[in-house]
């Protein structure tokens, strides 16, 4: 009887850019960015903690809503997934 023919392993995942995922809490404290000219996306970030990061303490679920509109519009070129809730970490935003 002949050995049976061994059957090469499936390549496994391949690694790509590292994806900031949501976390549970905002990474950023609230007015912590305010003033600053850019940021760098940071493990666990969204566009949502970030504009929380540069909005003041007590900003509206709607005024964040709006500047995480605006961060996209600026920064849309710079993100570049196609998808606002898809951020590189290591992606350097313009805040203003």
């Amino acid at each position: 009887a002949s050995a049976p023919e061994s059957i090469p392993a499936a390549p496994g995942p391949q690694p790509g850019p590292t994806v900031a995922s949501p976390a549970p809490s905002p990474s950023v404290e609230r007015g912590a960015l305010a003033g600053k000219k850019s940021h760098t996306v940071a493990a666990g970030e969204c566009l949502w903690t970030i504009a929380e990061g540069y909005l003041p303490a007590g900003a509206s679920n709607a005024e964040i809503a709006a500047e995480v509109h605006r961060l996209w519009v600026l920064n849309a070129g710079r993100i570049g997934t196609g998808d606002p809730d898809i951020l590189l970490i290591g992606t350097v935003l313009r805040l203003r």
